[in-house]
């Protein structure tokens, strides 16, 4: 039997924060990026809660910082499980 804090955990890429606010519930690391400045403030306060990482401006964010954000999201599971935890709080 697998033990719950050695289960692979599921990350989201959100650029709407409804979108974040349906994942958060559910305790999934989140790579935030905002359509207007608005969004992008939001994005900042969900991550600085430690739900995920904010990337941004969606319009500005490339695909290459995207991937990179996510290959250092996938070899780090201390931060994704301390996502997680922040996220179901």
């Amino acid at each position: 039997m697998i033990s719950q804090s050695n289960m692979p955990m599921p990350m989201s890429r959100c650029a709407l924060l409804a979108s974040r606010l349906r994942t958060g519930g559910f305790g999934n690391p989140c790579h935030l990026s905002g359509l207007n400045d608005d969004h992008v403030a939001s994005a900042s306060a969900f991550a600085d809660a430690g739900h995920g990482l904010s990337l941004g401006l969606a319009a500005k964010v490339s695909d290459a910082e995207i991937a990179r954000n996510v290959q250092w999201l996938l070899n780090k599971p201390n931060v994704r499980r301390e996502m997680r935890n922040a996220g179901l709080r």
